[in-house]
């Protein structure tokens, strides 16, 4: 494989993950939605609290990133961290605002969510790279 086609294969994958990303992530609410119970079980709810989430996240990083811009290869992990954690606080706090619910089942939704996001994430990435390198 060459390296054009390599770049082209990254670059695809990515779009193909902010376009597919969202869509799982208001799945796995939806369906523990459904688990726990909430009174609100549509997948709307969902798309609308994933997409906000998301947007949020987006937002924090690409803000931290410029604003640590300097230091972005020393401290690129701690960007990512702090955004992940302020993205889960107000994830809990917009899913709480959506369905009405409490924030112990909106944490709980919201934690089983992204368990379970990661793992098929993970699970795509080991396929992909199989998949790439077998050759």
């Amino acid at each position: 494989m060459t390296s054009t086609s390599f770049v082209l294969i990254v670059i695809i994958s990515f779009v193909l993950a902010l376009i597919i990303l969202p869509l799982f992530t208001s799945l796995a609410l939806w369906l523990f939605s459904n688990v726990l119970k909430f009174q609100k079980k549509d997948y709307r709810t969902a798309l609308y609290s994933s997409l906000t989430i998301f947007g949020i996240g987006i937002l924090i990083e690409s803000a931290l990133a410029m604003l640590f811009f300097n230091e972005l290869q020393n401290f690129s992990w701690v960007v990512g961290d702090i955004a992940l954690i302020i993205s889960f606080v107000a994830g809990v706090y917009i899913v709480r605002r959506f369905y009405k619910e409490s924030v112990l089942k909106s944490f709980l939704a919201l934690l089983l969510g992204g368990v379970v996001v990661l793992i098929v994430a993970i699970l795509i990435a080991i396929i992909i790279s199989l998949l790439m390198f077998s050759h």
